[in-house]
C-alpha cells in the first residue's frame, strides 16, 4: 500500500491504494472492450477473482513506490476512425485518432480520478475530458469561439485601414 501525503488544501486523503480501490475500479470499466496491446476484454478484469485484485493492488503500490512501470502499461495503439462514412474514406481529414491503452492503465486511471476527483479543478467553460460532456459539443463551442475571433480580428483591421485613409485623407 503507497501511503503519501496531499499538497492541496482541499484534500484531506493520504491517496492510500488499497485492496477496496483495487476491486471496485474493473466495475466502473465497460464490458466487452479489448485493450489495444494484448487484445484482452475488459471483462477479464471485472470478473476477476479477489486474489487478482490483490496481485493488481502489489503490482501498482510497487509502480508507485518506486517510480517504475513496466513499458506495455504505458503502450498504447492508435486506431483511425472515420468521423463520416458519407464523406471521401480517402480524405485523411474524415479520420479521427482512439487510442486504445492496456487494462492495466485504464484501472490506474480509475483508481487516481477516484482518489483525486475533488482536487482536479476544471473551469465551467471547459467541455472535452469531463464526464457528462460530449466530443460534439467541445466542437461547437470550439468553432463558434474561432468564429467570434475571426469576426473580431476582422473588425479590428476595417477599423485600422479607415483609421488609416483618414489619416491619409
Amino acid at each position: 500500500m503507497v501511503v503519501s501525503g496531499c499538497n492541496s488544501p482541499l484534500c484531506n486523503d493520504s491517496h492510500a491504494i488499497n485492496s477496496c480501490d483495487v476491486s471496485n475500479a474493473p466495475f466502473k470499466m465497460k464490458a466487452r472492450k479489448a485493450d489495444g496491446t494484448n487484445n484482452i476484454q475488459s471483462n477479464a478484469v471485472i470478473n476477476s477473482s479477489p486474489s487478482m485484485a490483490m496481485h493488481i493492488l502489489l503490482l501498482f503500490s510497487a509502480m508507485l513506490r518506486h517510480g517504475v512501470s513496466p513499458d506495455n502499461i504505458l503502450l498504447a495503439i492508435l486506431i483511425l476512425i472515420p468521423k463520416s462514412t458519407k464523406k471521401c474514406l480517402n480524405d485523411s481529414t474524415n479520420y479521427r485518432a482512439n487510442a486504445l491503452s492496456s487494462l492495466l492503465s485504464k484501472l490506474l486511471d480509475i483508481i487516481t480520478r477516484d482518489k483525486c476527483e475533488y482536487v482536479f479543478c476544471s473551469s465551467e467553460s471547459r467541455f472535452c475530458f469531463k464526464s457528462e460532456h460530449s466530443t460534439p459539443q467541445c466542437t461547437f463551442v470550439w468553432k463558434n469561439l474561432l468564429s467570434f475571433i475571426i469576426v473580431i480580428l476582422l473588425l479590428c483591421f476595417w477599423l485600422r485601414s479607415m483609421h488609416l485613409e483618414n489619416l491619409i485623407g
